[in-house]
């Protein structure tokens, strides 16, 4: 019997020094996860191209603590606030310090919250960070958008609702208050949520194609719609012009020919354009539509990247001078607030530097502070 125990014993502790390392190194992996965090921006937020937002870890005296960076001039000057949030040791863990989301629902408007799986806390700002008001962190389900609520993220995420359903986060930027819309598609949506009056439309993107759906009732019901009968298949990039019109754009392979296509009435008829200019065999990555009526599209050939503008409706292309694009963005979007991002600034945790623009030609880098 003290045989027994005295094998059960060395068994136990066998087992407990097995779970130790391994919980030591989960540990490590999270304290070296905490400390690349530090000196870098994360949890990217941008309303337009003059008001962006992102956060920091600012460590001092062995304890972190999350900071705000806020922008309303582009990236000429920024300010440092502190979050709402708990501060955390330097070396880790604690997974709850980076897991929080950022959204901007409008210039200065912020809601600080954690997603379904991590349920925490909930905030909401007016004033850029300046002060935060607790608000319910619950998000009940709703059927659709309800009018003048924005997205709290880009794209959906899975699983949400249910078994793999996907759900994508709307809040209200009059109360900060939020729910989660089932979608069809982890695709973002191209046109504001609040347009009461308008169709929403969602597009796959050059990282993550996707066919192109669009909901006549602000997210209750979504159909998916083709832009050309004979390639039902395809991934297209699309872009929604502030009249409601539609452009969806790609590749046909392996023929490299470029296709351009236009709907006035919600995806249900579509036109066919010439789209001269744009030339074959380069891929067809990103458009848009720009409220100066003009339509651009940009495209890649061995990493040759060029942007082609049309002032005729999409029928002819002339290349356009863009300044200082960034070579490693995986294409642009355009902001919920006015002007462009470099999508790899949206859909990256950490970044070094952001890239937006005004109006497609130029573009400029800012950096904001990390310490």
């Amino acid at each position: 019997m003290a045989r027994g125990g005295r094998l059960f014993s060395v068994a136990a502790l066998v087992a407990a020094l097995l779970v130790a390392d391994g919980d030591d190194a989960e540990r490590s992996d999270e304290s070296r996860a905490l400390r690349q965090a530090r000196d870098r921006a994360s949890h990217v937020a941008v309303w337009d191209a003059a008001h962006v937002y992102t956060t920091f870890l600012s460590c001092h005296d062995g304890r972190c603590a999350v900071t705000l960076a806020a922008t309303g001039d582009g990236g000429r000057t920024w300010a440092r606030r502190p979050l709402p949030l708990d501060t955390v040791g330097a070396d880790g863990p604690d997974r709850r310090a980076t897991n929080f989301r950022l959204s901007v629902l409008g210039p200065g408007i912020l809601r600080l919250w954690w997603p379904v799986w991590q349920p925490g806390q909930a905030w909401w700002s007016t004033d850029a960070g300046v002060t935060w008001r607790s608000v319910p962190a619950a998000l009940p389900v709703v059927r659709s958008v309800p009018p003048g609520w924005v997205p709290l993220e880009r794209r959906a995420e899975s699983p949400r609702i249910g078994a793999e359903t996907p759900a994508l986060p709307v809040g209200d930027p009059a109360t900060g208050a939020a729910a989660l819309l089932p979608v069809r598609s982890l695709s973002p949506f191209l046109s504001p949520a609040g347009a009461a009056d308008r169709p929403l439309w969602s597009s796959g993107s050059r990282k993550y194609p996707n066919l192109l759906l669009v909901s006549d009732d602000r997210g209750a019901s979504t159909r998916v719609v083709q832009p050309w009968a004979d390639a039902p298949d395809l991934c297209p990039v699309a872009a929604v012009a502030p009249d409601g019109t539609v452009y969806a754009v790609t590749t046909r392979t392996p023929q490299g020919e470029p296709l351009l296509s236009r709907s006035a009435d919600g995806g249900r008829s579509w036109e066919s354009l010439a789209a001269a200019g744009l030339g074959f065999g380069r891929e067809l990555f990103a458009v848009a539509a720009p409220p100066d009526g003009t339509l651009v599209v940009a495209s890649e050939y061995l990493y040759d990247q060029r942007f082609h503008v049309s002032r005729d409706g999409g029928r002819t292309f002339t290349e356009l001078a863009v300044r200082d694009f960034p070579r490693e963005a995986f294409g642009f979007v355009p902001l919920p607030g006015g002007g462009y991002a470099s999508t790899d600034v949206l859909d990256a945790f950490e970044v070094d530097s952001l890239a937006v623009s005004d109006d497609l030609r130029t573009w400029r880098t800012l950096t904001p502070p990390t310490r």
